[in-house]
């Protein structure tokens, strides 16, 4: 159903930015520290658990890249039995004709 792959890419998209944004909060603090002529250790050691926000980031973006990737193949194959050309879909989504056609043979649900 495609209101429902379209609503997993929505929730998706908010943990993928959310994380982006913890990512940017802590940059914030990194740079405040390098201004304030911090050293290597201070920045080393005024993170908790550094490892596992950068696992989070990928964590998060692969979620979002297979949530975008479903809403894409529902849409496909909507559009394939509405009549719409992979060329008109690819325009849409900026992507060359043959990816669209890659999403359209996918055997993913």
């Amino acid at each position: 159903m495609l209101v429902r792959d379209l609503e997993k890419l929505l929730l998706a998209s908010k943990a993928t930015r959310q994380s982006i944004v913890e990512v940017e909060r802590r940059t914030r603090r990194m740079i405040r520290i390098v201004q304030n002529e911090g050293t290597t250790e201070d920045l080393l050691t005024s993170f908790l658990d550094p490892a596992s926000t950068a696992t989070e980031v990928t964590s998060v973006l692969n979620l979002f890249e297979a949530a975008r990737l479903q809403a894409r193949r529902r849409i496909v194959r909507l559009a394939q039995s509405d009549g719409v050309s992979l060329t008109r879909l690819s325009k849409f989504w900026g992507i060359s004709r043959q990816r669209v056609y890659r999403i359209a043979q996918d055997d993913g649900p």
